[in-house]
């Protein structure tokens, strides 16, 4: 009796180190999971988008509205208003999937399309997040960046290399050359982080209109598409992406851009793409026909998800050690009971066995 209460003692002692070993271990984890992410969050984002990062599309409002055509956009959308005027939400056949803000009147015209979130007037943070961006764009526009042509078709790659750009308050800045910009042909643009912890600025001068066509952007080397700044200056510019041009209303999963794409005195256009990234800007429209925007969480979003991880982790692990602390003490206690008899116990035994033995 001893003997097997000795061993079965060794072996539960035995698996309390062993569960203990490996909840340490797992705890280790999520910490080491937890803090990096925590670190690239606050690494990466040099430039901030401040209330402008609770849109991925946002728009002044100045003269022209939102237009989505069998479309899909999964965040927020905010609809400025400037000059005492009045721009529209117009949707045909699409899904906004998450809330409208407008910054004056609410005005949504709706044919076959969806709204999951809550459309509210009045929301002056609208106007404030688009002032918000124009300064950004203004003040990042200013810096003379790295020269870089981008000269792409046929299926051809590049690569932009971070560490090649001005830094400038933790931003790699690169200005784009309008006389060599060229960009379709089921290409890649590959723009590569190289784990500096720097955000990304390609600014767009002198352009009369620019855009991306037929092809695929693709972030690599820790860039997350809000560290990479698509920046266009000047007024009356027109923006254009189209990643999938191989006919009109098609689009491809292979084929997509990222990024934040800023044109702040000018129109943007998207047909046919899938972004991943916000749309900012559009003083005289922003139109979406046939295109599916995502909105990306930051990676601050992934840090306090890891953070709430190991906070469940503690509590079960607190309930555990509780539970196991109750049940050895009801089994320390039953074990008293056989094991020590007290003195009446044995006095009756006694009596009992001196019967039997008569």
């Amino acid at each position: 009796m001893k003997t097997s209460h000795l061993t079965n003692h060794h072996q539960d002692h035995s698996t309390k180190r062993r569960s203990s070993f490996r909840h340490k271990g797992i705890f280790s984890i999520l910490c080491s999971v937890a803090l990096g992410l925590l670190t690239i969050s606050h690494a990466q984002a040099q430039f901030s988008l401040g209330g402008a990062a609770n849109y991925n599309v946002l728009q002044s409002g100045n003269g022209g509205n939102v237009t989505m055509i069998n479309a899909t956009n999964t965040g927020n959308i905010g609809v400025g208003s400037q000059n005492d005027l009045t721009p529209q939400l117009i949707l045909t056949g699409s899904s906004e999937n998450g809330n409208v803000d407008f910054a004056s009147a609410a005005i949504v015209s709706s044919t076959g399309s969806t709204i999951t979130g809550t459309t509210s007037s009045n929301v002056a943070a609208v106007n404030s997040a688009f002032a918000t961006m124009s300064a950004l764009s203004t003040s990042l526009g200013a810096i003379g960046g790295t020269s870089l042509s981008i000269s792409l078709s046929g299926g051809a790659s590049q690569t932009i290399l971070a560490g090649n750009g001005v830094l400038s308050d933790g931003n790699r800045v690169f200005d784009v050359s309008s006389s060599e910009f060229n960009f379709n042909g089921y290409s890649t643009l590959i723009i590569d982080g190289q784990n500096l912890g720097n955000s990304v600025v390609l600014n767009f001068k002198g352009f009369a209109s620019w855009g991306l066509g037929a092809g695929r952007i693709v972030l690599s080397g820790g860039l997350t598409p809000d560290q990479v700044l698509w920046n266009t200056t000047g007024a009356g510019v027109n923006t254009g992406l189209n990643s999938y041009a191989f006919g009109a209303g098609t689009i491809h999963p292979d084929y997509s851009f990222s990024g934040v794409f800023l044109n702040p005195l000018g129109q943007i256009d998207v047909y046919d793409t899938i972004l991943h990234g916000r749309l900012y800007g559009g003083n005289d429209s922003i139109l979406i026909n046939n295109s599916t925007v995502d909105a990306i969480p930051e990676p601050s979003t992934y840090a306090l998800l890891g953070i709430g991880l190991i906070g469940a982790f503690l509590l079960h692990r607190r309930s555990r050690k509780a539970q196991t602390q109750s049940n050895d003490e009801m089994i320390g206690d039953a074990k008293d009971v056989i094991m020590v008899p007290s003195p009446a116990e044995l006095k009756r035994r006694k009596t009992v066995l001196r019967h039997c033995w008569m």
